[in-house]
């Protein structure tokens, strides 16, 4: 049986379900593992299972963090340049 699982992934979390997805899918047969881009779309009409994974674009962004009042963690102190 072939297999093609195609993935797209932000932070690597996808990415890294996809390929213990794939090696699984090893013991009964050949598996392609790939982008949409590296993975031709032949390739995908062609197998017998086909495994798709991606971004959610209905998820909710992290929280973003305010920086603290007198600090800011990426700049250091804050400077007022004057008047």
């Amino acid at each position: 049986m072939k297999s093609v699982v195609v993935f797209e992934s932000m932070y690597g979390n996808t990415h890294e379900i996809a390929e213990q997805i794939a090696a699984g899918l090893e013991s009964i047969g050949p598996v392609v593992l790939g982008n949409p881009a590296q993975v031709p779309a032949t390739t995908a009409a062609d197998a017998d299972l086909l495994v798709v994974g991606g971004l959610d674009p209905q998820a909710p962004s992290p929280p973003q963090r305010e920086p603290d009042a007198d600090t800011d963690q990426r700049r250091g102190p804050h400077v007022s340049p004057g008047i």
